[in-house]
């Protein structure tokens, strides 16, 4: 049985700080990223939306949260993070095309096979009438399950130079893509701050530096 407490502790360790409002004005964090980019936007699908969704800091009148994994779905109904909620299986769903000005997909690609997350890509793209934000780790980075959860298992890596291909602009996330692997939480805090303060470089390089990437497709802009 997983305890809802446990998964909100994990959560706020670090996660929410970093996915907080207040971080947004001093990082290049995903909810400084996502109030940037979903400016001029009224809806969005929210893939994989999890407990703490950096939508929720967004800004937009009409947001859906999508969730394979039920009680991550129930802690963010309960902490009203989004509009409307959905308890289902993201790859076997279809909306209207344009049916959202954004779809966001933040730490969901990494966690399917390659071509699932292809498929998923492209129907992504088909439902933003304006603009696909996706957020994943530079590369492959391995995961195991997290507290019962196997939907956190890491099953593919995205490349920036794949992604540019597919017409996705990179900037980078959450420091180095070096990563230590500390001795202690103290030491991986110290590491996790240090790599942070580097985002001024890494945000402009992702294809050498960053950590995690931030991509943008701007449907909109392809049009003109």
């Amino acid at each position: 049985m997983i305890n809802m407490g446990e998964i909100s502790e994990k959560d706020s360790l670090m996660m929410r700080l970093y996915r907080g409002r207040l971080a947004s004005f001093f990082l290049y964090s995903h909810a400084y990223f996502l109030r940037r980019e979903l400016k001029g936007c009224k809806s969005a699908l929210d893939i994989g939306s999890g407990i703490n969704s950096p939508l929720r800091h967004s800004g937009l009148s009409y947001t859906v949260a999508v969730d394979i994994f039920e009680p991550v779905l129930k802690e963010a109904r309960a902490t009203h993070t989004h509009s409307a909620y959905m308890l289902a299986d993201i790859a076997r769903m279809e909306f209207k095309p344009g049916s959202f000005d954004a779809v966001v997909l933040c730490e969901v690609l990494e966690h399917m096979d390659k071509q699932a997350g292809l498929d998923l890509l492209e129907k992504a793209e088909g439902w933003a009438g304006k603009k696909v934000l996706v957020s994943s780790p530079h590369g492959y980075y391995a995961q195991a399950d997290i507290l019962g959860n196997h939907y956190q298992v890491h099953r593919s890596g995205w490349e920036v130079k794949e992604m540019a291909d597919k017409g996705y602009k990179a900037y980078g996330l959450v420091g180095l893509r070096f990563r230590p692997f500390p001795s202690s939480i103290f030491a991986g805090a110290i590491w996790g701050f240090f790599s942070a303060a580097l985002q001024c470089l890494t945000y402009y390089f992702p294809g050498r530096l960053a950590f995690w990437v931030f991509y943008v497709k701007d449907k909109e802009s392809r049009r003109i």
